[in-house]
């Protein structure tokens, strides 16, 4: 194993979790959509990247694999909405966060064979 595996795990976790947080603070900020549950929308945000953590956290390379398919789905609905928005900041952040975290999810996979 390369001295990139140890590292590309770090910043995977941590722009994971960033990822997650920045989807929470969304959620609540800076206005809910009415007439919706908040709490549906944010499981139906969260439980698909939530459900790989397990295996993130174990560093197993199916997951980080899986989690570059995921990430796609984000990162398409970060770059719309952030058209969509004139380049509001918090799409244009999740653009960046995902395509980072795709980045080190890669070079992880890679580190591990």
């Amino acid at each position: 194993m390369s001295r990139t595996a140890p590292v590309s795990h770090v910043v995977s976790l941590i722009l994971y979790g960033a990822i997650l947080a920045l989807l929470v603070v969304t959620t609540f900020w800076p206005d809910p959509v009415e007439g919706a549950s908040v709490w549906l929308m944010l499981t139906i945000k969260l439980v698909p990247l939530l459900i790989l953590l397990p295996g993130l956290l174990k560093s197993r390379g199916k997951t980080y694999q899986w989690l570059c398919f995921i990430l796609m789905i984000y990162f398409t609905d970060a770059v719309v909405r952030a058209y969509l928005t004139g380049w509001a900041w918090p799409p244009t952040v999740m653009t960046g966060l995902t395509a980072g975290l795709f980045v080190s999810a890669i070079v992880r996979i890679r580190a591990m064979q």
